[in-house]
């Protein structure tokens, strides 16, 4: 598997559109950064029945998801609540919603792309037919921490 796709100039595109839009999520986030580097960038291929275990992404800021084409497949990328006392506070409610769901499904589109915290679970169910998605990591350089706490770090 070709993880550095980021580095070939058929992909320019597509890296200067992850690029501008990882400023766009920094902002929302009021984070400070010096640089933004994609640390890798790679196509995955699911066929039919093929599943991707719940995993993050350690030692990267954020991660993507972008799917190219369009698909027949109904298989959602799944987000995990963090909090692992999820579970025990859940007052009854009338209805499912999202601020209380503690799974959180994407059903993908083509053109569509997703930025979350590189940190956040998340995993594909079987997928029902195959399908196409180009993922990345992305790293934002700069400072870590509060200067003088001895808890920061110059990335």
């Amino acid at each position: 598997m070709d993880n550095n796709l980021h580095k070939k100039p058929e992909y320019k595109t597509l890296v200067d559109k992850i690029i501008h839009s990882t400023k766009e999520v920094s902002k929302l986030y009021e984070y400070q950064y010096t640089d933004i580097e994609i640390t890798s960038l790679w196509v995955n291929i699911s066929p039919k029945g093929s599943a991707h275990s719940p995993h993050n992404h350690s030692n990267n800021t954020f991660s993507g998801v972008y799917y190219p084409i369009e698909s027949k497949s109904q298989t959602p990328i799944m987000f995990q609540d963090p909090r692992p006392a999820v579970g025990v506070w859940a007052p009854r409610r009338n209805k499912a919603n999202e601020l209380t769901a503690t799974l959180r499904a994407f059903q993908h589109k083509k053109n569509m792309g997703l930025i979350f915290p590189a940190w956040l679970m998340h995993f594909v169910p079987p997928v029902v037919s195959s399908r196409i998605s180009i993922s990345w990591n992305v790293l934002l350089r700069g400072e870590y921490g509060e200067p003088n706490t001895l808890q920061n770090a110059h990335i």
